[in-house]
């Protein structure tokens, strides 16, 4: 049971630092390039104000749309789960290999191409 809590705790870990490491990324990158950085907090400010937009849906679209936001998500959730980050010997880890993330990788990817031709328009498939 400890196991998965650990594992449980890694992926929370990951998913709210992960906007964090990324606006420090990107605030250096500014420093070094001798511009003004936005904050490390931008990104979840940049969250915050997209999880209170409307949600928007192309017409024609599948439940294949709507699903692949979750898909990703939940690919990326796997991924964060098999690497080991605070503890070794987790439920997950013999599945932890590089072949098993890429794949989880691939799979983000195909549900995001998925979602974009399923728009049927032809810049979103030609942006996918």
């Amino acid at each position: 049971m400890t196991g998965i809590l650990l594992e449980l705790a890694q992926v929370l870990l990951v998913a709210f630092l992960a906007p964090l490491f990324a606006g420090l990324l990107r605030a250096l990158r500014a420093i070094l390039q001798n511009r003004r950085p936005a904050g490390c907090w931008q990104n979840y400010r940049d969250l915050y104000r997209l999880f209170h937009k409307e949600s928007l849906q192309a017409e024609g679209t599948s439940w294949l749309f709507r699903f692949a936001p979750y898909g990703i998500f939940g690919a990326f959730c796997l991924a964060a789960a098999i690497i080991p980050i605070l503890a070794t010997g987790l439920p997950l880890a013999p599945a932890a290999d590089v072949i098993a993330l890429v794949g989880l990788f691939a799979l983000a990817r195909v549900f995001q191409v998925l979602a974009a031709m399923d728009t049927g328009t032809p810049f979103a498939t030609l942006g996918a």
